[in-house]
């Protein structure tokens, strides 16, 4: 959707098919509309042979960030550079630490030149001019903004989809902007994740499995970035862990199916494979087998391990097992059963504890989505530990 501006008249003029001309510190975007000229201030370096239409522009945001929090884009699965993620605010800016790397500046204004052009999804404001004026890129869009700018001849995918890249995007902070919504209102997370990023910023698409899950983007982009209740946080990614076990539950009736086929008359199998079955339909079970056959390379989940010991004992909860034995279904079950089952007796200082089992939380769930194997080539023994930590796997 084209830029958009309030004449004095109050007539809402869009900016369709600006000629985009690069003149001193910006660009002028002149219309045939009868708009008038609007001129866009630009301080880096403009190159005369950027063609925007080579590049993938996004818009996203995240709940604080400096001007100097650039990052090399890198394709996880075919380790190569993509493109960059920068703050909006680093192009009215020639003090940042790539003001003078060319191949970034050429990044940036591409980006410039398709944010004149107009970014339909993401969160747009509709400035008021008088004629012929001189307005900046945030009075188009939020001073919140993140860019996430992709070369498409880099890209692997004839289609690119952003949404299945909002995991590894959200694991970090990094959320999708929606229309309409102010990206200044979503709420402070934990930003461990964040804070471990050096130069570079990998990412791989959602396992195929989710590919189509909208309840993934609806919760990345629309509902946990601006959601402050601990407990509504905790239920909305507690969900994700329903969507991952509901595909175990989906496996486990195929492999029943399957087994019962191959048991024919014999009565012993026949029980076994209901045994087995009856197993899978408790939901511990089935967060189990998640973590023992399904996730191909197992997140880092010592501190929520800690974190849900904390509160669990905040709330007379000890659990049986010694802390190095357990496994991710015993200690964040019983949370999930203390907050869904017992809330009314939970302690009101122990709330402060969700929510930082909630920042702790978000990395792991976004590594289980994107390392999820539908169909795993063997079993990881029970007795072999699923928490191996492996925290730098999609940094």
């Amino acid at each position: 959707m084209a830029l958009r501006v309030v004449e004095e008249s109050g007539e809402i003029v869009e900016l369709k098919n600006p000629a985009m001309i690069s003149g001193d510190g910006g660009f002028t975007l002149s219309t045939t509309a009868g708009a008038g000229e609007i001129f866009l201030r630009y301080l880096p370096t403009i190159f005369p042979d950027v063609d925007p239409s080579l590049y993938l522009v996004f818009l996203l945001s995240r709940p604080s960030f400096s001007e100097n929090d650039i990052f090399t884009v890198f394709s996880k699965t075919e380790d190569k550079r993509i493109g960059f993620v920068f703050p909006l605010q680093t192009m009215r800016s020639v003090e940042h630490k790539f003001a003078g790397d060319r191949s970034f500046l050429r990044f940036s204004q591409a980006a410039f030149m398709q944010l004149c052009h107009g970014i339909e999804e993401c969160y747009r404001k509709v400035p008021t001019v008088a004629g012929n004026a001189e307005l900046d890129i945030f009075d188009f869009y939020s001073e919140e903004s993140i860019v996430l700018i992709l070369y498409k001849p880099a890209l692997a995918e004839p289609e690119f989809d952003i949404n299945a890249y909002l995991p590894c995007l959200f694991k970090y902070g990094y959320f999708l902007q929606s229309k309409g919504v102010d990206p200044s209102t979503c709420v402070e997370v934990l930003d461990e994740s964040y804070r471990e990023l050096s130069s570079r910023l990998s990412i791989r698409p959602i396992s195929e499995a989710f590919i189509k899950a909208t309840f993934v983007s609806h919760a990345m982009q629309k509902t946990l970035p601006y959601e402050n209740n601990p407990l509504l946080v905790f239920f909305y990614q507690y969900q994700l862990i329903e969507l991952l076990i509901g595909q175990i539950l989906d496996a486990s009736f195929q492999e029943f199916k399957e087994q019962l086929a191959t048991d024919a008359s014999i009565a012993s199998s026949i029980r076994d494979t209901v045994k087995t079955l009856n197993e899978n339909l408790n939901e511990k079970v089935r967060i189990k087998r998640l973590f023992n056959r399904h996730i191909g390379v197992n997140p880092e989940i010592s501190a929520l391990r800690l974190k849900c010991n904390e509160f669990l004992n905040a709330n007379g909860v000890v659990l049986k097992k010694e802390l190095a034995a357990q496994s991710f279904a015993d200690y964040l079950y019983e949370t999930r059963n203390v907050l869904f089952h017992n809330l009314r007796n939970v302690a009101p200082e122990s709330l402060q504890i969700v929510s930082q089992i909630n920042g702790l939380f978000r990395p792991v769930l976004c590594d289980m989505l994107v390392s999820y194997v539908p169909k795993p080539a063997a079993d990881i023994a029970e007795s072999q530990s699923p928490e191996v930590g492996v925290a730098a796997a999609y940094s």
